[in-house]
């Protein structure tokens, strides 16, 4: 049996690349220097160029101890483009997706009607999720800020800061790799996704069967896609602030969530070395690899 409740819809729906613009809202984010206006939160800048230094890197993350012969080896190139890898991983995703919330098969025809009936039911239930509307941009900003305060703090927690600078991991001699790697990444995820093993020969006639079907299916359209897709953004931001912060964000008013996310980037920041800083527009005080 499936079921569509209001509950599912962040769980089903992967977060789109852009959002429209809901209504500006006046509110402003203290000792952050936030507009909550026409534009999002920019958060605090040392916070967001430390983070981004970081992720830069792939950190943080266990400290890592490439083995000198993995520069040796010869790394198979992608059997396709990247915008190809892109179109299969979202059907397979969007099919685990399916099954893991709505237990429908989007490769079984049986499901697919299954599926149609849920869209049907979601569309009649349009006026009643329209009073769950609200601006998501607050709620996305505070949730990216709060993000960044946890990336700093897991680095300070797995010692990547030592003295007053960074103890920079180097990644210089193994950037082609890493590259070879990343452009693999994609088809790994659809292997582990589907339960293939790719050294099987019959793996990619598998793939394609599956494919094949999901690239068949047709749903009805969604009455207002706009709103659903503003309702994943808050419900997203919602949630990873609550899996961060230990409580369920919307039991307390926004401010109150704000304040505490503030306290939490003061904090972090006084646990940085003093070297770290702004400077010139820029970041410094870290070494770079």
């Amino acid at each position: 049996m499936s079921c569509f409740c209001r509950n599912k819809l962040p769980l089903l729906l992967p977060l789109p690349l852009s959002l429209p613009v809901p209504a500006p809202v006046s509110a402003s984010v203290p000792g952050i220097g936030v507009d909550l206006g026409g534009e999002p939160m920019l958060g605090n800048p040392i916070l967001d160029a430390v983070s981004g230094w970081l992720a830069e890197r792939w950190l943080p993350a266990p400290a890592w101890k490439p083995e000198p012969g993995w520069l040796e080896l010869d790394w198979p190139d992608p059997p396709m483009p990247p915008s190809a890898l892109a179109v299969l991983l979202g059907l397979v995703t969007a099919q685990a997706s399916c099954l893991a919330v709505l237990r429908v098969d989007p490769a079984v025809r049986v499901d697919v009607a299954r599926l149609a009936r849920i869209v049907v039911t979601l569309n009649r239930r349009t006026p009643q999720l329209q009073a769950l509307d609200e601006n998501w941009r607050p709620w996305e900003a505070l949730a990216t800020l709060n993000g960044q305060v946890d990336a700093v703090r897991l680095a300070l927690s797995a010692g990547l800061f030592g003295g007053t600078q960074h103890v920079d991991v180097p990644l210089a001699p193994w950037r082609t790799m890493v590259a070879q790697v990343k452009a693999l990444a994609p088809l790994v995820a659809i292997g582990q996704l589907q339960k293939l093993d790719f050294g099987d020969p019959r793996a990619a006639d598998t793939l394609a069967g599956t494919v094949r079907k999901l690239r068949c299916v047709a749903l009805p359209e969604l009455a207002d896609p706009a709103l659903l897709l503003r309702l994943i953004a808050r419900m997203d931001a919602v949630a990873r602030l609550r899996d961060s912060l230990g409580a369920d964000p919307r039991a307390s008013p926004f401010a109150r969530v704000q304040a505490a996310v503030e306290r939490r980037v003061q904090e972090t920041l006084a646990l940085l070395p003093a070297a770290i800083r702004i400077e010139g527009g820029s970041l410094a005080g870290m070494q770079g690899s």
